[in-house]
């Protein structure tokens, strides 16, 4: 039996600083810059941790192509 491929999508991701922590479901993927592959009709939702900044969320979907995500100082 074959096993059906599936295209998938590359949304490269990067951030303003570098080396922002990516995760998705619990499980950390990486830090910026990133490349995530998205099927097709696929949204999730992403989280953005670097320490002494804000954590962010956001949602990738398919359709993105290059995304940059712009950390906010924390404010204490």
């Amino acid at each position: 039996r074959e096993t059906e491929r599936v295209a998938v999508s590359s949304v490269e991701v990067s951030s303003q600083p570098r080396g922002v922590s990516v995760g998705c479901s619990g499980r950390q993927l990486g830090r910026t810059p990133l490349t995530i592959e998205v099927r097709p009709g696929e949204s999730r939702q992403y989280s953005f941790v670097k320490d002494g900044y804000e954590n962010q969320e956001r949602t990738l979907s398919a359709g993105d192509s290059d995304v940059v995500i712009t950390m906010r100082p924390a404010m204490w």
